[in-house]
């Protein structure tokens, strides 16, 4: 049997918070100071900065809004205090729908895009970039940077699974972009260089990697600022390790995968 899998589950996720939210919310109160839904209420016509909304709220702006910034922070993180002028600077200068995402109260959204570091950025426009940041860097400049090019993230990838090998097609692969498939707990990103060669990989030596993006001559990852080459993914710096290559066939118009050797990668 051949199955479909998705590269993102948004959709199921927003489907069991919403179900489990009607079922506890009963008749509606049309008190004066209730909140109205989330379609009427968190989607003005103008761009905001939203804090402190629940995992529904948030789902419900992705939902409408796939273009919105998300602020992953924590009460708890010293490095997110003095973050708020900068984010207000990316809103004024970009006007962007901006969601404050709280470790202690989202953590839903935490696992739907697999957040582990903070405070950082996932910014989804022509590819899905996540970049831990602090202080010492711009929002706005790294917004800007996403907006003209100059940073390129992670772009999905359909896929079918039949027999134990993961069949990928290779008639919308692009070079020197990275793309990338979620089977189970692990990520593997296809990536053509410039040069023509095909990587196919997953995570590094000591590192999951599942946000990476290309900036310049350089892969890099959005968690631990890691980096490799451009053209040859040798790596260059960080605390990350060398990528973790998958062996891979070419057949017909298909890149295949067996699953043995993709676990087999992470255990050996």
């Amino acid at each position: 049997m051949i199955e479909s899998y998705t590269m993102n589950r948004l959709w199921l996720l927003i489907g069991c918070l919403l179900l489990t939210a009607c079922i506890g919310q009963g008749v509606p109160d049309e008190s004066p100071g209730s909140s109205a839904p989330p379609e009427q209420s968190l989607l003005p016509s103008e761009p905001q900065i939203y804090t402190e909304l629940t995992d529904e709220e948030i789902l419900s702006i992705i939902e409408h809004d796939p273009h919105v910034v998300l602020y992953f922070h924590s009460p708890l993180c010293g490095t997110c205090r003095g973050v708020k002028p900068l984010l207000e600077q990316l809103y004024e200068t970009h006007h962007v729908n901006i969601v404050y995402v709280d470790k202690e109260t989202n953590q839903a959204v935490y696992d739907l895009y697999h957040v582990r570091y903070y405070p950082a950025l996932f910014i989804s426009g022509s590819s899905l970039v996540y970049i831990r940041f602090d202080q010492n860097d711009s929002p706005k400049n790294i917004y800007r940077l996403i907006q003209e090019g100059e940073i390129s993230g992670l772009h999905p990838i359909e896929y079918t699974v039949e027999d134990g090998q993961i069949r990928i097609s290779t008639q919308s692969l692009i070079p020197d972009k990275i793309y990338y498939l979620d089977y189970e707990d692990y990520r593997v990103c296809i990536f053509i260089s410039a040069s023509a060669n095909l990587y196919v990989f997953s995570g590094s030596q000591w590192c999951q990697c599942k946000w990476l993006y290309l900036k310049k001559d350089s892969l890099w990852d959005g968690e631990t600022h890691s980096r490799w080459d451009r053209e040859t993914l040798l790596r260059q710096g960080g605390e990350c390790g060398e990528l973790v290559h998958i062996p891979f066939e070419i057949t017909g118009s298909h890149i295949i995968i067996t699953v043995e050797d993709l676990v087999g990668a992470w255990t050996a």
